[in-house]
């Protein structure tokens, strides 16, 4: 990570908790899309970070992929001092919870260190608690977490409907839409507005 780079981060005030929408916003493709269980990991780079698992193919010969604006933001918040008191989480309204949590325990962020050890808090599918509505999922993730709403950012494709206005309109979360996956300017942005709500 560049010097300039960790200047900038030290200089804003960051998020507590920054939570994922998975499909279409941290990987591609979607659950349902999918024809047969991911199980089958694929080795490549992980960035600059060297060779680990940046895919899990499933038996249609499908394969679940980080976008790598998405795995750029986790290795900057796994190595970058400014975000030591942060904490990542998932909000997903899959709906094959079991398929997201495989990709989950399989796909690495740096080599041997997967996304289920990173993502300290899960709210995955859309039974029990759990809705097509994304206030149940933060409901959750806020109780397990004891983080107040207005120091979370969320990131969501909303391609089914606009996730991050319901959630910013009731809960005051800051966030930004990434309807082509999470990309470097995205995170930019939603960093930056936060930094600004604090003001």
């Amino acid at each position: 990570m560049s010097l300039n780079i960790e200047k900038s981060r030290a200089q804003l005030r960051l998020p507590l908790l920054v939570v994922f929408d998975l499909d279409s916003c941290l990987w591609t493709p979607e659950m349902f899309e999918l024809r047969g269980s991911p199980t089958e990991p694929v080795k490549g780079e992980l960035l600059q970070a060297g060779e680990g698992i940046v895919g899990v193919k499933c038996e249609s010969g499908q394969t679940v992929k980080l976008f790598p604006g998405a795995l750029a933001a986790l290795q900057e918040m796994l190595t970058d001092p400014a975000w030591k008191n942060s904490k990542i989480a998932a909000a997903s309204s899959s709906l094959v919870p079991k398929y997201s949590y495989q990709c989950l325990e399989l796909l690495e962020v740096f080599p041997g260190k997967t996304l289920k050890e990173v993502f300290e808090f899960h709210a995955i599918g859309r039974q029990g608690e759990l809705s097509s509505d994304k206030r149940t999922h933060f409901n959750k993730l806020h109780l397990e977490s004891k983080i107040p709403f207005d120091e979370m950012v969320f990131f969501d494709d909303c391609m089914w409907g606009d996730n991050v206005g319901h959630i910013t309109k009731h809960f005051g979360v800051v966030g930004v839409r990434t309807p082509r996956g999470l990309t470097t300017s995205e995170w930019e942005k939603a960093l930056n507005l936060f930094h600004e709500s604090k003001q």
